[in-house]
Order: structure tokens, then sequence, then C-alpha cells
């Protein structure tokens, strides 16, 4: 896990400052080693460069790519450059040093990430008559490059974010892993340079930077909480690779790119859903493998690794998995879990926690974090996280990773991505109702849906009319949206004209295309929610200096349960019924009979209700004068008042109001 940046110049200029100062701005996502080259295209000449934090050894191991000048020391004028942050995971020698060549000198990789099965492809590749002198990933997905293109990525099962240099072919190769779990941001300069990097604080440090506000994508931030479901950013003309998305930009050929509009890229990845088990104890076992498969190869590194525990059934299942595989291997070391919790019983987990690492004899680390450390730490967590987020979860996530880095624990396996493909927000249940209701079924979906939730006859008719929006054109449901309580009540605070010039949903699409499960999961996974979470797991982590690791989240796995019946994925009365029924041998039985699961979450509601000191109030205030004139500070402090006194159901537009005014002024937004 790591820290990359690059430039490729649309002349030639002298770059090593600019990627230094990038690179800095990466410390924290990579603080054991330091690395450069500038490369000139044209006469396939490079300069291998190291900075302050270039570990000793790193200069004076002879690897081809170990650095001959202190990146302070030296400006040649050059058209291309690669910058590297590195945490050390595997390989921990300095012939893991980035970024790294071949034996030719012809082929350079910046990478941030980790590839799984590269000790899989690593055979594939010596029968192929390949040589290697490292024990990383980096290597292997160098040579897979040479051997198979840009192809090579639809190999690889893991997270990252690649910059390969050919200097064969003058070609400069950028790739992102199938979920989107490692970033990668790019940003034209007004002179048509064009910078890529892990952050988009990096590009900070660019001449002719200027920060502006993307206000179609700040108002579906405040409407809705969205950010990170497209290649648009909240900063106007900066943009990410999307997801299982690469791009290959030829030197020799005009430039590609043009400032504030997208690149084009190729999709590389689609999921292909395997043919549904035979029976559902066929499926249950298929899972378990895969599960098991997956876990183990989240547990390949050369550092300790340790579970984010949540009490949940998704991190409960990876920590007694860990424990399963540590037993087997006959490893007599405790596995360390790393867990938030509240003393407030009604917002704590560690009940459930506590069952778990009973259960497994587990060493568990606990912190509990209070509304006092909200004040001290947002303007922090807000910088790391480039663009605003939605609640305290993403702040206790913090607290979780820092706790870790705290014990000496630089790899951190959590539950991140089951919801998504496995029912665990309830979406896929809705939508098999609605088939049930659309099958006319109707007296099975009365009493299914009584049963879920206790409602009397009455209710049954709001029910139907909720369904009907499956059929309706997007025309209707952008009407009916425009219609409810909660957009009346946004709109007088932030009117929708201060953002852009006509209300549309920015997902009608989807609303009106809901037919089967597996465009629901895809959209889950790649649209919304799982994008923003991803990006909370990453900055949290790397802000620690710890790699975040999400074993739910692998090809096999997706692509199986993805193609099971709705009724393998769900039941009447058991969300997540495949992943449960599968593990039910592995974990306490308090765990996979819990009903109650209520997500990571903090007492953030009643820190507003009881905020005696006014310390949210103020807070809020501070942020409304900051806006401007986007919203109505009328309305909009009425809203608050409310929202404190109880008056209104609680949500969170408080918070992402706050954060909207903190980050104008932390990364000092201009608005046109």
């Amino acid at each position: 896990m790591c820290g990359i940046c690059g430039i490729i110049s649309k002349g030639k200029s002298n770059l090593g400052k600019r990627l230094s100062d990038m690179n800095n701005l990466a410390k924290h996502r990579g603080p054991d080693d330091e690395g450069y080259v500038l490369i000139d295209s044209n006469i396939k000449n490079f300069i291998c460069a190291a900075g302050n934090d270039t570990p000793h050894d790193s200069w004076h191991t002879l690897t081809g790519y170990q650095p001959s000048v202190n990146i302070h020391s030296t400006d040649p004028i050059v058209n291309l450059g690669l910058g590297h942050r590195r945490l050390s995971i595997l390989d921990l020698s300095p012939f893991g040093h980035l970024p790294m060549c071949d034996n030719s000198s012809q082929y350079w990789i910046t990478y941030n990430g980790e590839v799984y099965n590269y000790v899989e492809i690593r055979k594939e590749l010596i029968e192929l008559g390949c040589h290697f002198k490292t024990e990383s990933d980096t290597e292997v997905i160098l040579q897979s490059y040479i051997i198979w293109g840009s192809e090579c990525v639809e190999k690889f099962e893991g997270m990252f974010a690649i910059a390969i240099v050919d200097l064969n072919k003058n070609e400069v190769f950028l790739a992102r892993d199938v979920f989107g779990i490692k970033p990668l941001y790019y940003w034209v300069s007004p002179n048509g340079d064009f910078c890529f990097a892990s952050e988009i604080k990096q590009f900070t440090e660019c001449p002719g930077w200027k920060a502006q506000m993307n206000k179609p994508r700040a108002f579906e931030y405040l409407y809705y909480s969205l950010t990170d479901h497209t290649e648009e950013t909240l900063f106007e003309n900066v943009f990410q690779l999307k997801p299982a998305n690469r791009v290959v930009f030829n030197l020799n050929e005009s430039p590609l790119w043009v400032q504030g509009k997208p690149i084009q890229t190729e999709t590389y990845f689609q999921f292909k859903p395997d043919s549904p088990a035979e029976n559902f104890e066929t499926a249950k076992q298929k899972f378990k493998e895969r599960f098991k498969e997956s876990v183990g190869l989240h547990l390949r590194s050369d550092v300790p690794v340790g579970s984010a525990l949540s009490g949940g059934l998704d991190s409960s299942a990876i920590v007694c998995e860990i424990n399963k595989i540590l037993k087997a291997e006959g490893k007599s070391e405790l596995q360390k879990t790393f867990s938030a919790i509240n003393d407030n019983p009604n917002f704590s987990e560690e009940k459930w926690i506590d069952k778990v690492t009973e259960y497994t004899n587990v060493d568990a680390y606990f912190v509990t974090p209070t509304s006092e450390d909200v004040f001290k730490l947002t303007h922090k967590i807000l910088w790391h996280m480039d663009e605003p987020y939605q609640s305290q979860s993403a702040f206790l996530g913090y607290h979780v990773f820092e706790l870790a880095a705290k014990n000496n624990v630089k790899v951190l396996l959590n539950g991140q991505g089951a919801d998504e493909y496995l029912s665990g927000y309830g979406e896929i249940r809705i939508l098999r109702w609605y088939l049930l209701f659309k099958n006319f079924a109707w007296i099975k979906l009365y009493k299914e849906f009584k049963f879920n939730l206790g409602i009397k006859p009455i209710h049954f008719i709001t029910f139907i009319l909720r369904f009907f929006t499956y059929s309706f054109p997007k025309d209707w449901i952008n009407f009916f949206n425009t219609k409810t309580e909660m957009f009346r009540q946004y709109s007088k605070i932030m009117p929708p004209n201060k953002f852009v010039d006509k209300f549309k949903h920015p997902h009608l699409g989807y609303l009106s295309k809901r037919k089967n499960h597996l465009d629901l999961i895809k959209f889950q996974l790649i649209c919304s929610p799982l994008p923003r979470y991803l990006r909370w797991e990453d900055r949290n982590s790397m802000a620690n200096s710890v790699e975040a690791r999400v074993p739910f989240l692998n090809k096999k796995l997706v692509n199986f349960a993805a193609g099971q019946p709705l009724d393998f994925l769900d039941g009447i009365n058991t969300s997540k019924k495949l992943l449960v029924e599968s593990l039910k041998d592995l974990l306490p039985e308090a765990i996979y009979n819990r009903k109650d699961k209520v997500g990571f979450i903090s007492a953030e509601e009643l820190w507003v209700k009881e905020d005696k000191d006014g310390k949210f109030e103020e807070l809020f205030n501070s942020s409304i004068s900051v806006l401007g004139d986007l919203v109505n500070p009328i309305e909009a402090k009425k809203y608050y008042l409310k929202l404190k006194r109880d008056e209104i159901p609680f949500d969170y537009l408080y918070w992402r109001l706050i954060l909207l005014g903190i980050w104008i002024e932390l990364f000092k937004i201009e608005r046109s």
C-alpha cells in the first residue's frame, strides 16, 4: 500500500520539485521509502532520484533502479516523471524500492496496492521464461505487463492503481482495480500537463492549480449524501479513473487529454455471474470454499496482519476464518483485532464483539471515541479524505486504524463490501418482494411483509404504492422525488438553482431499470454506496500508514454470489442468507442468529441533541456563514434547532453542511 504520483508534460520542463512536493503530501501513505524517476522519453534517458525519506540501503543496493541523486539537488529538463511513497508490506528489502524497472530499464512502474495472487502469476511467468530478482508483487505486475500488455490486469486479484511507462513504444499505461479499492485521480493543468496521483490534495502543489467547487456534485452530496459515484469529483476539473478501467497514452501522438474533460478509457472487466448452483447445499459449500480462499490470499504479507472487528456478521466471519487458518497452520500467535465501542450500550457493539473475541481467543484492542474527539479531529480527517464524508461513521473508522498503528499492526482486514452483493442493505429483499407483487403472489407477499415489519393491514396499501415506482418512467420518478417532504425541506435550505439549472435525480436511469438483482448488485458495488465507503476506508487507513484489505471484494466470490437465485441470497427472516448458512459452523451461534445489527455507528444523534456547550451548533453556524448564498441561513438554522429539539427525524444533512463549509475553507475553494 503506497502513494503514487506522475506528470506527463506537454513539452519539457523541470519536474523534479513538482514531483517531490506532490509526493510529500502523500507521505502518510508511505513513510518507509521515497523514490522518483525522471524520464526524457524522446532520447530514452532517465535519472533515478531519492528524497529525504529514502533509506540508506535503497541508495546502495544495486537493483538497476537505485537512486543516484537527491531529488532536491537535480532538476533535469524532461517530459515525464513518476513518484512513489512506500508502505513496505511485501519484500521489505531495498529490492522493493519504487519506481522499479525491468532488467532492460525500458519499463518503469509506480504502483499502489496489493495483487494477492502474485505467487500464482509469478509461477506462470517463470514457465514462460521470466526471471525474478525480488519477492514483491510489483515485479510480477511489471513482468505481466511486458508479457501480456494492458490485458495483464485481467489476471490480477487484488486492489491497485498502476502507472507503467514503456520506453520501447513511448507509452504510458494507467489502470485501476475492478472495485476501485485503490484511488487514482487525474488533473490537466492550464498549460496542458497531465498529472495523476493517489490523492487530490497532491495537485495543490502543481503550477496552475485552482481549487473550484463542482456545484452539481456538491448538490448531490448535500441532497443525497452521494460522492464518488461518477468519474467527477467535488473539485472542478479533477477526475478519477473509474473502477475496472485502463488507458494507454502514446507520447508520440497528440495529447489525449483536455483540461476539464474526462479522458477516454476502456473498461476491462464486466461482472459475469456464475451459473446458479444445483441446490442451496451446493451453493453453501461453494461460497464457503471461495470465502476461505479469498481470506487466505489476503493474509499474504511480510508484516503483522490484524482485523477490524465491528461485531457484525461480515467482520466476525473474517476474524473466525483467520483464526481457523492460523490453527490449521500450527501458528501459536494470537490474531489482533481492533474495535471502536461506546459507553452508551445503545450505540455500542461491545457485547457482540466480546462474543467473537471469546470464541476465537484473539488479542482484542478497543477504542472509545467521544464527541470531544470530533472537534479535535474533524479538520484533520477531512484533510485526509479530500472530499466531505457523511457522518461520524468515518470518524470511528479513523480511530480503529489509529489504534492498529499504535499497536504496530500494518495490515488490517475488514468486512467492507459484503453488504453490496449479499443483501446486507435489504435492497435485494425489496426487489424480491417487488417480483412477488408483479407476479400476483400478493398473499405470500403480504404474509412475508407483515412477518418482517409487524405492520398493520392498512399499511399494506402504502407498501403497494411504493412498489409502483419500479414501473414508473424516469420523468415520473423525478416528479415524485421533488414532491417528497425531504426534498421540500432541503429546498428551503439549499435552493437547487444555486447548484444546478434544473433538478434531476442523479440515478434516474437506475431507478427506472431495477429489474433484476444483478443490476442492483452492480449499482451498489460500482456506483453507490460502496465507492464512498472505500474512499473513507482508504483515507482513514492511509492517514495512519496502515493497509486496509477487503476479502469480500474478490471477483470469484462476487461473481458466484451474484449468479445465485434471489431466494439463496435473502430469506423470509434472514438477510445475507447465503453467508449466514454457509459459515454457521465457523461463527458463534449468537452472531449468526443476530437480527439487530445496527451498523458501524456512533452516538452522534445524542451528541447533537445533548450538546450542552453548543459546540455542534457553533460549528454548524460557522459553516453556514462560509457557504454564503448557497444556503438560506434562516432556514438552515431553523432546521438545526428542530433537529436538536427532536422535532424532526434525525438525519445527517447537518453534518454534510458542516463539512462542506469546512472543506471550502480547508482547501481554499473558489466558487464560480
